[in-house]
């Protein structure tokens, strides 16, 4: 992914996503943190929370990425389905105006 206005964007074919980095929104905020984090033999499972926000005036679509943490990494529980994309987990979660959503899921890595 490039910024915008950078060099280096691919030749992308027609109807094909892709995407450019335009910048961090002040207005829209995650915050995040480990609900657990337990060992069971050579499994681990870790469970994380965040709150999004957004504070502009119209609805916002967020994307959470969650690059895969090694070949074992599996999502075991979440609150609301992923997609992949290049390889990651993502979640889109809509962002009411002036409100605020919340996104969870478990994984497991051996």
């Amino acid at each position: 992914m490039n910024d915008l206005g950078e060099h280096g964007v691919r030749d992308v074919p027609e109807n094909e996503e892709f995407e450019l980095r335009v910048g961090m929104a002040s207005d829209v905020e995650v915050q995040g943190a480990v609900v657990s984090n337990v060992s069971h033999g050579e499994r681990d499972r870790v469970s994380l929370a965040y709150t999004l926000t957004n504070a502009k005036p119209v609805p916002v679509t967020f994307e959470l990425r969650q690059p895969p943490q090694g070949e074992t990494f599996n999502v075991v529980a979440e609150s609301a389905p992923h997609i992949l994309k290049n390889g990651d987990d993502v979640w889109r979660v809509a962002l009411p105006a002036n409100g605020a959503a919340y996104l969870s899921y478990t994984f497991e890595t051996r």
